[in-house]
């Protein structure tokens, strides 16, 4: 029997590319859930907040240990990611993901799977597998703008489909200032796991870990918004700038970085609120 784990559609190396049909990836998810696996979603902050570079360590240590208990027990652990490049030197959501993908790197039962659209799809060589920032590859699907069934697709669709948000062993985690998306896809899959979830599987976990952002990137912004040439491009500039000074800890918390989201309004979801904060 061919292991689940692993391509058959395409070499080691090489990326899968779903175009409009998802079956590949499907094949790919029934079969981890049917082998009882954990599949952690990673969501949060982008690279207009950034995370605080200590925080994004800190992070990375509490997800690693998380996970410990199912890593040592030989569960299959699936962490699946959709977002931006792992760049160790502006630390975001993408680089918290690579960061745990490399410490559990020659842990056999860890997966890192990648589900891009073709415009976040960022290879080093085009067709290849994605990598972290120290070349440790990402299992990576590549879907197109919309499905068989000409629905637009969103870049978080495959990754938190109503199939994942039915099943027991799927999870979400956030990390550091998210911004006003995070919203959305919490709505998204709270509405997915109402419908899809059976009643005594109880709700979906969404962990959420408060950073500040990356203070380094207040520079760069306002050389950026310096050398901007129109007013549409110094208005989107400032509107980065205004969001990380009102927001520093995201959208999901108040100024004072206390946590805000009303999670009454999420009722197939539990929140578990934590702080990679420095004591």
């Amino acid at each position: 029997m061919t292991s689940p784990y692993t391509h058959e559609e395409s070499s080691a190396n090489q990326a899968v590319m779903l175009e409009q049909d998802p079956q590949a990836w499907e094949a790919r998810m029934n079969a981890f859930m049917a082998q009882g696996a954990r599949i952690i979603a990673f969501r949060g902050a982008g690279t207009v907040n950034g995370i605080d570079p200590a925080a994004a360590q800190r992070s990375t240590e509490m997800i690693v240990n998380y996970l410990s208990q199912s890593i040592e027990d030989g569960t299959p652990v699936v962490l699946m990611f959709d977002g931006d490049e792992d760049n160790r030197a502006k630390p975001d959501i993408g680089s918290v993901f690579g960061s745990v993908v490399d410490s559990l790197a020659d842990k056999p039962n860890v997966f890192a799977i990648a589900a891009q659209t073709k415009g976040w799809y960022y290879p080093k060589t085009e067709g290849a597998n994605l990598e972290t920032a120290t070349g440790t590859p990402i299992d990576t699907y590549v879907f197109d703008g919309h499905d068989l069934n000409g629905k637009d697709l969103v870049h978080d669709d495959f990754t938190q489909s109503a199939a994942l948000a039915g099943y027991k062993g799927y999870e979400q985690v956030f990390v550091g200032p998210a911004g006003p998306i995070a919203f959305n896809q919490l709505r998204d899959i709270s509405d997915k796991t109402v419908v899809n979830r059976p009643a005594e599987t109880g709700p979906l976990t969404v962990t959420v870990i408060e950073t500040p952002n990356n203070g380094a990137l207040d520079a760069t912004l306002q050389e950026q918004l310096s050398a901007a040439q129109d007013d549409e491009a110094r208005a989107k500039i400032q509107a980065k700038i205004t969001q990380r000074s009102e927001l520093p800890y995201g959208a999901l918390y108040t100024s004072a970085g206390e946590f805000s989201v009303d999670t009454t309004q999420y009722s197939g979801l539990a929140f578990q609120v934590t702080s990679a904060l420095a004591k």
